[in-house]
Formats: structure tokens, sequence, C-alpha cells
């Protein structure tokens, strides 16, 4: 059932990004290119990847310390 919601979120927000896409002008479509960093995008998931590693590591860390 969760996995089933999961994916209606996803299809949904698929949709919502389909239409704003449509709706937005040649113009905007190419300012919104001007901002995209692939640099910048790839350190942020790099970063966030590391970092919840980090943190599944201190909660597997904290068990013998609950005791």
């Amino acid at each position: 059932m969760g996995i089933l919601v999961c994916l209606l979120g996803i299809a949904a927000a698929g949709m919502a990004g389909i239409d704003k896409e449509r709706a937005m002008s040649l113009e905007q479509k190419r300012e919104t290119i001007k901002e995209f960093d692939l640099k910048k995008g790839v350190g942020v998931a790099t970063l966030s990847g590391v970092m919840s590693a980090c943190f599944a590591y201190g909660l597997a860390a904290e068990i013998p310390l609950r005791r």
C-alpha cells in the first residue's frame, strides 16, 4: 500500500511538472535553463548521500549506548 501511495505521488508530481512546462513561455524556459548548474546539483546530491550515510551510522552506533 505504501509503495502504491509513493508511486501515485510521483505520478502526480510528474504530471504537475509537465503541465507547468507547457504553460511556460519560450523566454521563461530559457531563463530556467540558465539557472541549471550540473556541478552544483551533483555536489548537493553527493553531500546528501554522504550525510545520509553518516546519519545511518550514528543511529547504528547509538544502539549499544541505549542499553
